[in-house]
């Protein structure tokens, strides 16, 4: 499974505020999502990389910032103002690597 598939499903889930739909969504995707991967696909679902008993990343937002900011290009101020203008984190960084001409190799 390419993560380009979650990603779909997350796209989905944003764009419906009704909950039997996005139960819909979910039961659908998970359907055929393959036995050896079941174990790990909710967790990313629900946010969660490692199971709570496991362990934290430990990236704050200042890190994440930081990191998106250098990738990007883009100042961490420029960042956090587009984090305020899309209120969702996600939304701001993908509206900044949009933007971004690609670097050749």
């Amino acid at each position: 499974m390419d993560y380009s598939e979650l990603a779909e499903v997350y796209e989905r889930l944003i764009a419906t505020p009704a909950k039997l739909e996005k139960t819909a969504i979910l039961a659908e995707f998970l359907r055929g999502v393959s036995p050896d991967l079941l174990r790990v696909v909710p967790h990313l679902i629900s946010g969660d990389i490692f199971s709570e008993w496991d362990r934290e990343l430990g990236v704050g937002p200042g890190l994440l910032y930081n990191a998106v900011a250098f990738v990007s290009g883009v100042s961490k101020r420029e960042l956090e103002n587009s984090i305020r203008v899309h209120g969702d984190t996600g939304l701001a960084v993908q509206e900044i690597f949009e933007r971004k001409p690609q670097t050749t190799l």
